[in-house]
């Protein structure tokens, strides 16, 4: 006999509200020093010693209305990232909320929504039992008779950033390439005479674009590895549970003690139309997942600061995972400052 279940799992709250943790102190520091740039352009000028900060961009400038234009860009850049702080703190403000009212489900009608972004779509922990009628009767039994095979799925929306839309080559890839794209620009225009000011205004017109791309881009990649990082951990769970409920099944434990956790992802979106950019930006953050690394800890769990009890199971004597917690170390993935 087979039976199908299908789960909502606690993660879809939990790691993103941990990750923006994280995001807010990290994106903090980026405001911080956006802001520094803007006080210290501002000092310079009033001092009259314009220099060492964006070189490329203001040695070249001419007279008061280019240093009026710099400093409007550069409260400009600080509104933006404080603006981006804010709302990351609204969203996890909402995960906590979510997760004490129980609503575990992120729903594809929501996937344009500015104040979920970081959750996955549509994610479920699929479990497809195998074995005797009688020792599928019940959640324990499943889990504890020998008979019994399990097989584990996680099915979710592409990682992406459907609230940002996909037009005008705005995906991840299509930002990365832009990117190098300017950066080849702008050592062509430097190493050309700078005197004739349409150069002049070429190199600061690249300059400004070249920045703001790389926090579209940060922007961007920040919600897609939320969403792919919280669907990872989901799976790396799920399986990581089996094992310790079957304890002379030891495949999952051998695999990942000799090479890791192999997590593979199959898609059904097609390269047609807006498809093509969601598939760009589920390729980037399934790519940056090579830089997260589990690490068990099998602490008692009085001595842990549990967030998650028995991820699938409630009021069970059954081992299982007692709480995930998110660090640096293991989701870091800084790109440069903007």
């Amino acid at each position: 006999m087979v039976i199908e279940d299908m789960t909502e799992s606690p993660l879809t709250n939990e790691l993103p509200r941990q990750y923006l943790e994280l995001l807010v102190t990290e994106r903090a520091d980026d405001l911080a020093h956006a802001q520094a740039d803007a006080a210290g352009f501002e000092a310079r000028v009033k001092s009259g010693m314009v220099g060492n900060l964006y070189d490329n961009l203001i040695e070249q400038i001419q007279g008061e209305n280019d240093q009026t234009v710099v400093q409007t860009w550069l409260n400009e850049r600080v509104q933006q990232r404080k603006m981006y702080v804010e709302a990351l703190r609204e969203c996890h403000q909402l995960c906590i909320d979510r997760a004490e009212e129980g609503l575990n489900f992120k729903a594809s009608t929501e996937k344009k929504s500015l104040v979920l972004r970081f959750l996955p779509i549509n994610l479920h922990v699929q479990d497809m039992w195998v074995g005797p009628t009688a020792d599928l009767r019940s959640q324990r039994s499943r889990r504890t008779s020998p008979n019994v095979r399990v097989y584990p799925t996680v099915t979710v929306g592409a990682f992406a950033a459907h609230c940002f839309k996909f037009r005008h080559n705005g995906s991840i890839l299509s930002l990365r390439s832009t990117l190098q794209k300017r950066s080849l620009s702008k050592v062509q225009s430097d190493v050309s005479d700078k005197s004739n000011i349409d150069e002049v205004d070429t190199l600061r017109l690249h300059t400004w674009c070249f920045v703001v791309s790389r926090w579209h881009l940060t922007t961007r990649f920040d919600m897609c590895f939320s969403q792919a990082l919280t669907t990872l951990v989901t799976s790396f769970c799920r399986q990581l549970e089996y094992s310790l409920q079957h304890p002379t099944d030891r495949t999952f434990l051998n695999t990942i003690a000799s090479i890791g956790f192999l997590f593979q992802v199959e898609s059904l979106l097609s390269t047609q139309g807006k498809e093509i950019g969601m598939l760009e930006d589920f390729s980037a953050a399934v790519d940056a997942l090579k830089h997260v690394t589990f690490v068990l800890d099998t602490s008692p769990p009085a001595h842990l600061p549990s967030t998650l009890l028995n991820l699938h199971m409630k009021n069970t004597t059954l081992p299982g995972v007692v709480s995930v917690r998110s660090s640096k170390r293991s989701t870091e993935r800084k790109l440069p400052r903007m």
